[in-house]
């Protein structure tokens, strides 16, 4: 996890994890603090591709509109029944 090679991109997985080897769609928040940075988010999910990730920008202390907006989202990300789109 935490091996040569993994600490340039994020802790558990390269960039090549990210592009090649996880078969499930991503569902990727943006954070927006040093140990979370929003750029590290948008780099996976644009990575992986729209067919693969979801991005959801604001969440966060946001008010009630979007955060309303973000829930949904999610929700449609969990219940669309795409699963794995690499098997």
């Amino acid at each position: 996890m935490f091996g040569p090679g993994r600490s340039e991109f994020v802790f558990s997985v390269t960039r090549d994890d990210v592009r090649y080897r996880i078969p499930h769609r991503l569902l990727v928040l943006c954070g927006r603090d040093v140990y979370h940075p929003a750029e590290t988010a948008r780099e996976i999910a644009r990575i992986a591709g729209p067919r693969r990730a979801a991005l959801i920008e604001e969440w966060r202390d946001v008010g009630p509109e979007k955060l309303a907006a973000a829930e949904r989202a999610i929700d449609e990300f969990l219940s669309d029944g795409r699963g794995s789109v690499l098997a």
